[in-house]
């Protein structure tokens, strides 16, 4: 098992290639979630525990599920709202709404503009984090959106051998 961060929007975000959405695959983010959502000051995933993430971008599955172990130290240390920025990107923004929190996150390098504006929403055993990176070239050209859809799941406790912070990924299908 390795240590790897599993919330990785707007790495996913900038790295996706896009491409037309296949509609014979449902999107997770049309699955409902329930009140209660996550807080502005409270862990992504309120349940310590096992978490199986399924990465879309542009509508399509990206890398393979993981299964992470989570628990409230791990998921601080993994934070992109609390962890330094990077050169020339402004502090994420982040407003509460019904069932959790949209969050912006502009920054601007060597004439480079990106916005990454998303919502987390859910409650205690499952969480959709839904982010959409939109880019402007130094020349103002304006690149086409990438959509990365981040379902989190609740799978139970940490199985015997996997500590907070622990993550193994699985083969892509």
């Amino acid at each position: 098992m390795r240590r790897k961060a599993f919330l990785i929007v707007p790495l996913l975000a900038l790295a996706a290639c896009s491409g037309p959405k296949d509609e014979a695959r449902p999107d997770a983010a049309s699955k409902p979630v329930q009140a209660g959502g996550p807080s502005l000051d409270g862990p992504m995933l309120a349940t310590p525990g096992l978490w199986r993430t399924k990465t879309m971008v542009n509508g399509r599955p990206a890398l393979g599920a993981n299964k992470t172990c989570v628990d409230a130290a791990s998921q601080k240390a993994e934070d992109m709202f609390t962890q330094q920025g990077a050169t020339g990107c402004q502090s994420p923004a982040r407003r509460q709404i019904s069932g959790g929190y949209a969050y912006d996150l502009v920054c601007e390098q060597d004439g480079l503009k990106t916005l990454v504006s998303g919502e987390v929403k859910g409650d205690a055993k499952h969480v959709v984090m839904t982010s959409t990176t939109r880019m402007t070239g130094p020349d103002g050209d304006v690149m086409p959106p990438a959509t990365v859809v981040i379902d989190s799941a609740y799978v139970g406790p940490c199985p015997a051998g996997m500590k907070p912070g622990d993550s193994v990924q699985e083969a892509a299908r």
